[in-house]
């Protein structure tokens, strides 16, 4: 994923720590951290107006890495023996295919289509530039 630490929407983040049932405590101190943020640019002594903060989560963090993986944790894949393998922002995908309908299988673009919707629908970007496929 490209960015992933700042594009994570914070409605949808909320979404998911609500479903994994956190005390409403913790869920509280999440959300209260969240909201009410506002950034603005400096240069050259030159400020631009502030704006509000709807997404991402803040880099250095303790809870960050946290918050990110279990944005993250809703991802599915399209075939069920797919394996899905991910570290942060790293996703790997991987599968059996025999060998002689390796040549016509289509089911690992189907899985890259599939990530990438699941992607656009949480305001992710596929980093396509770093993707690779590897057959052995």
């Amino acid at each position: 994923m490209s960015k992933a630490f700042d594009k994570v929407d914070h409605g949808i983040l909320l979404k998911h720590l609500e479903t994994r049932g956190i005390p409403i405590r913790m869920f509280t101190w999440i959300h209260s951290s969240l909201s009410c943020r506002k950034k603005r640019v400096a240069a050259n002594g030159q400020f631009s107006s502030w704006k509000d903060v709807t997404s991402g989560v803040l880099q250095g963090g303790v809870l960050s890495p946290y918050l990110l993986l279990v944005y993250m944790s809703s991802r599915t894949t399209k075939h069920a023996t797919t394996t899905n393998i991910g570290y942060a922002v790293d996703i790997g995908l991987s599968r059996w295919i025999p060998c002689i309908t390796a040549e016509s299988d289509n089911t690992m673009q189907e899985e890259a289509t599939h990530l990438n919707s699941w992607a656009t629908q949480n305001s992710l970007v596929m980093n396509g530039d770093k993707s690779d496929e590897l057959r052995i």
